[in-house]
């Protein structure tokens, strides 16, 4: 099972690399008019395209994109020049950014998790209630609005109404609360949804009856079989959401000025800073890719069955 989801995934790696590579060089706008300047001449800007090596034939290029690709030497950004020269190598830029973001989303699936499965748990245990009743209307309520909407409400409450955030930036704990706050509510309100599905349709099987009428304590009842039954559909959807947070909290990043990959995928497109773009999206598929083999992993924990397929 873990050579298949492997082997997977490197098919899986290298399309997204040729779909990026095509991609990047199709979008409007010349690199090297934006490195030269608006006032530079044709001379200049040539110069500029053969120095990174944009004159060279397509073909060319992709192939000495997936060499350094493959040493890990993926160039140096256009982004950052010093005295004309572009030093700032960017697998340092993305390393750099890269634990930030995976802060963030840890702390966002941390403090998801913690309210999402006990407040599932407890409206599957009293279906109908006003508590199940209240959690349910709610989730609906927060589901319905976008995730840059729920980003600048809470700004504005938090920060400028009642001044006790800052309205974002990185570095200390309380600059870390807003982004996990706007990344956790709609993960929490489909994360609270699936497991209270899934653990009342447990709850009302046959076993779990049977089970009781053997005189289980409730909470072994709930706990060993319902819960454990119930955790394939749920670590499914916590799984994808991680990786979505991971590769795709990038308007968060950008609300809340909070530096990572996010934001620096933002700046290299608007410059068409190529070799950070080749790398930074390729970086974070393959994080996406581990991130589902890991998954695929606690399937064949969780239930021994899965590991024949």
């Amino acid at each position: 099972m873990i050579v298949k989801r492997v082997l997977r995934g490197i098919l899986t790696l290298f399309i997204t690399i040729v779909v990026v590579f095509a991609l990047v060089r199709a979008v409007p706008g010349d690199p090297a008019q934006l490195l030269a300047g608006s006032d530079a001449t044709e001379e200049q800007i040539q110069e500029m395209r053969v120095s990174w090596g944009l004159d060279k034939p397509i073909t060319e290029q992709f192939w000495i994109y997936v060499k350094k690709l493959a040493t890990g030497d993926v160039g140096v950004s256009y982004q950052f020049i010093v005295g004309g020269k572009a030093t700032t190598p960017v697998s340092s830029l993305v390393f750099s950014r890269l634990p930030r973001t995976l802060l963030l989303a840890v702390c966002t699936l941390i403090f998801s998790m913690l309210c999402a499965i006990p407040l599932g748990v407890l409206c599957a245990l009293k279906p109908g209630s006003l508590f199940d009743n209240l959690v349910t209307n709610l989730n609906l309520f927060i589901t319905s609005f976008p995730g840059f909407y729920i980003a600048m409400v809470l700004i504005l409450l938090f920060a400028l109404r009642l001044n006790w955030l800052p309205t974002g930036g990185y570095g200390t704990i309380r600059e870390m609360i807003l982004p996990t706050l706007c990344l956790s509510t709609r993960f929490i309100a489909s994360l609270t949804r699936v497991t209270r599905a899934e653990v009342g349709m447990i709850l009302n099987s046959d076993y779990i009856r049977t089970a009781k009428s053997k005189g289980l304590r409730r909470s072994a009842v709930l706990f060993k079989h319902a819960l454990r039954n119930a955790a394939i559909p749920i670590v499914t959807l916590i799984g994808m959401r991680f990786s979505k947070l991971v590769t795709g909290s990038v308007y968060i990043e950008a609300l809340f000025r909070f530096n990572g990959m996010g934001q620096l995928l933002i700046s290299s497109v608007n410059v068409r800073d190529y070799p950070t773009i080749q790398a930074l999206i390729p970086y974070t598929a393959l994080m996406f890719i581990a991130c589902n083999i890991v998954v695929d992993l606690l399937y064949g924990a969780i239930d021994p069955r899965v590991r024949n397929k």
